[in-house]
């Protein structure tokens, strides 16, 4: 169950696989209502000995008040896949938030870089945005990344021999034009990175719009669940 700070307007959800995209995730839901995936989405990470997957899903309008359940729904037998899953609510002054960079994902597929950044982007609006994404890291242990200056660490998590990681930029982009290395994170060592991420704004304000973050972690494997308190689903 993911409980919103304040009433949301957004709702993300953010998937880390450790394995190559195979179309298994067949779908997330927050409180019944079905999430889009966003154009650009999965990032298939496939540069590198050790591939994995991103996936980001989000619900912008008609988003039910108050704790709701939030479902990943998988076809395939978990024994070889471990999924993380972050869930992000928003709030806003007004009335919508909506996805800038045309409304697509951007993201990075490398397999070998000790300071991956994600994110070459043209941003339309005059108003704030913000970013927020989520890297698989081929590095063994979550002390072995961190984000960079200026970015928020949500969670970490540890798949054994690979890591992930979900992050959002706390420094807002302001005024229109193009922007380069939106999210970053910074590795001990080169290794295989593949991130996606997504810009938001809120259109009919100029201030800050995001008023409040909260996350629930979802949808892992059955034997690594108890290390993020997730439910298989």
């Amino acid at each position: 169950t993911h409980t919103p700070v304040g009433t949301p307007k957004g709702i993300i959800v953010l998937i880390v696989e450790n394995l190559g995209y195979e179309g298994y995730v067949l779908g997330v839901t927050y409180g019944g209502v079905a999430l889009t995936e966003v154009s650009g989405s999965p990032l298939d990470g496939t540069a590198g000995a050790e591939d994995g997957a991103v996936q980001i899903f989000t619900l912008l309008s008609g988003v039910p008040s108050g704790a709701q359940t939030v479902v990943v729904t998988v076809d395939e037998d978990l024994s070889t896949h471990t999924r993380a899953c972050v869930c992000v609510s928003v709030t806003a002054s007004t009335s919508s938030v909506v996805l800038e960079n045309g409304g697509a994902a951007f993201g990075l597929n490398s397999a070998s870089t000790a300071a991956p950044s994600c994110g070459a982007v043209t941003i339309a609006t005059e108003n704030a945005v913000y970013a927020i994404g989520a890297i698989h890291a081929g590095r063994d242990a979550v002390t072995q990344l961190d984000v960079d200056t200026g970015y928020s660490q949500i969670i970490e998590f540890d798949f054994g021999s690979q890591t992930g990681s979900w992050a959002y930029k706390t420094t807002n982009f302001s005024g229109s034009g193009g922007y380069s290395n939106v999210l970053a994170w910074t590795f001990t060592v080169a290794d295989e990175a593949h991130c996606l991420g997504i810009l938001l704004t809120e259109p009919e304000a100029t201030d800050v719009f995001i008023e409040g973050l909260s996350r629930i972690e979802c949808g892992v494997k059955a034997s690594t669940a108890a290390q993020l308190g997730g439910v298989l689903v």
